[in-house]
């Protein structure tokens, strides 16, 4: 969803619905579909259908890719209704993903600035979410978090502090972008999905480190 990646109609057919597992999981998916004008639709029995169950007719010029809601925020309210009428469950979130767009007056998101999170369960996270993290401790470690959004840039950094006071926690800053030449770029003028993508696993990760430890034994 964040590679941008298409196909055209004829070779999206192809990929998609030539294996029955991955047709089963395609049928579930909301796809952009680059005509004359761009459209989202989804495959139904009879061919691809937009949020209000219109056809929508494909060239053989056209290109298909996966849709990302930061793209169309606006029309994630007409897919919820869709596919909660059609009773479909999608694989991966499209109508109820999570966006976040940069601020309009800052180059970088505050997300929960100052926040005080616990390390091992904030780190835990976005380990899984493909981020590299320094464990923070009384030695020093450069106090960010990075994930290489895309092949050679842009990086996501997750600025951190922290406390001898409090060894089990660290705290959270601000959520910026810099190139792989270490030059800062400015959040308003990157891809709203690469931005968005970040700053949900950020979210994520704050949950994940605000939540009650749970007692052992």
């Amino acid at each position: 969803m964040t590679s941008g990646r298409s196909w055209s109609a004829e070779q999206w057919s192809d990929r998609m619905f030539s294996d029955p597992l991955r047709a089963a999981m395609a049928r579930r998916m909301i796809w952009r579909v680059e005509g004359s004008a761009p459209v989202l639709a989804l495959p139904e029995v009879d061919g691809l259908r937009d949020a209000a169950r219109r056809r929508v007719p494909v060239g053989a010029h056209d290109s298909v890719s996966i849709w990302h809601p930061a793209d169309d925020r606006a029309e994630q309210g007409a897919w919820q209704k869709r596919l909660r009428a059609a009773d479909v469950n999608q694989p991966i979130e499209q109508a109820w993903r999570e966006v976040v767009l940069a601020e309009p007056d800052s180059p970088v998101l505050d997300l929960g600035r100052g926040l005080r999170v616990r390390q091992t369960a904030m780190r835990g996270f976005l380990l899984k979410r493909r981020w590299k993290v320094p464990f923070l401790g009384p030695y020093f470690e450069v106090p960010e978090a990075t994930r290489e959004l895309t092949p050679y840039g842009p990086i996501a950094v997750l600025e951190l502090g922290y406390f001898d006071e409090h060894p089990e926690s660290v705290v959270v800053w601000a959520l910026s972008f810099r190139s792989v030449q270490e030059t800062s770029l400015d959040a308003r003028e990157l891809p709203s999905v690469l931005v968005s993508e970040a700053a949900r696993d950020v979210l994520g990760a704050l949950k994940a480190g605000s939540e009650p430890q749970q007692a052992s034994g």
